[in-house]
């Protein structure tokens, strides 16, 4: 890794990190909620071999994050056994770059044949490798995506209070946090009377405003036209009905992709993050997602400083994962590596304003 270029974009990280927390802070109160980072957010540079995975954990200790979550088998030497002298390197980098081992994310593969369930026996089987290996690591906790079967984490609680780890269904946008699934979800650990389940709330369902980037990538593709874009945005924020835009952008020539992002642009509907307190018990884990962070720093299409008050107030206990997901619509223009370093920061100057760390 070139270590001089890396060296001086963290010098004019920091600068700009330090302007932004003095020029806005606000007197946010003291909060339980403790910033991490999801290493998923470094794909681009781990994925191409610019940064390792002890760079992507010396970034995430300097810039002051407390915490990570890792996908195992992304960055788990021999996946899922690695060599006991990896695993004691990994504890290692931890200590050295002060992070603490919070979440590990588990997939469940829910078909291995195709048009075949996988037994549930199986998938417990496979949960208990994933949180033996939790265990292994250090993690506490262990995100299990939203379509992970309900009866097979119900026949896991026991592995789980094993291991000493606890397993968190995500709620991920579109699924609305008042739902028959979490409403499952919720009657499953109360029936089991579990420390060891609860749920991890995802900031896609706080998505109040199109995702920019996606967009211009849409458009640099000829998936969109801009002005039936801008036109379709626009109308949404001024009140007109779905109905009467897509009438408006049926008389504009408009491609097929400008047809679909009315109901693209109109289907998103921002929880209200009150909503979220009656499930703060099962909550101790969030995914802090952003696409677009402004030279400002501000989240383009969530709006934190709506969101994070209210969890604040609430006195959620939470690890908060900045989990970065724009670099997959700039893969065809940027050409910084380290783009995704500077989105990130900017997105922890953003938390440490809104938790009064200043």
């Amino acid at each position: 890794m070139d270590m001089t270029r890396k060296t001086f974009l963290q010098t004019v990280a920091g600068a700009t990190a330090a302007l932004a927390a003095s020029s806005v802070a606000d007197a946010a109160p003291k909060s339980n909620l403790r910033r991490g980072i999801t290493l998923y957010s470094y794909q681009e540079v781990y994925y191409t071999r610019v940064m390792s995975l002890e760079d992507c954990l010396r970034e995430a200790g300097s810039i002051g994050a407390s915490s990570i979550e890792m996908l195992a088998e992304e960055m788990v030497v021999d996946f899922p056994n690695p060599p006991e002298a990896w695993v004691t390197q990994f504890k290692n980098w931890m200590q050295k770059y002060g992070l603490e081992a919070d979440t590990y994310t588990q997939f469940q593969e829910t078909v291995m044949i195709k048009g075949q369930d996988q037994p549930i026996d199986k998938g417990v089987a496979m949960m208990e490798r994933d949180l033996k290996l939790a265990n292994r690591l250090g993690f506490k906790n262990m995100r299990l995506l939203i379509g992970t079967p309900i009866d097979v984490v119900e026949k896991a609680i026991p592995l789980a209070e094993k291991y000493g780890v606890w397993m968190g269904f995500e709620i991920h946008a579109p699924n609305q946090i008042a739902s028959k699934l979490i409403t499952l979800w919720v009657e499953m650990i109360e029936r089991n009377k579990t420390q060891n389940v609860g749920i991890i709330p995802d900031f896609s369902i706080f998505q109040k405003r199109p995702n920019p980037a996606t967009r211009e990538r849409n458009i640099r593709e000829g998936v969109l036209t801009r002005d039936i874009a801008s036109y379709i945005e626009d109308a949404r924020e001024a009140g007109q009905s779905r109905e009467q835009a897509r009438n408006e952008v049926a008389k504009m020539n408009p491609k097929p992709g400008d047809t679909r992002y009315v109901d693209q642009v109109y289907n998103i509907v921002m929880q209200d993050p009150k909503s979220l307190i009656p499930l703060k018990p099962y909550i101790r884990h969030c995914h802090a997602k952003f696409w677009n962070m402004t030279e400002d720093c501000h989240e383009s299409s969530i709006p934190y400083n709506e969101v994070m008050p209210v969890l604040i107030e609430a006195g959620f206990n939470a690890s908060l994962a900045s989990e970065y997901e724009g670099q997959r619509d700039k893969q065809d223009i940027s050409t910084d590596p380290y783009d995704e370093l500077e989105q990130i920061r900017r997105h922890h100057v953003m938390l440490r304003r809104l938790l009064g760390e200043v």
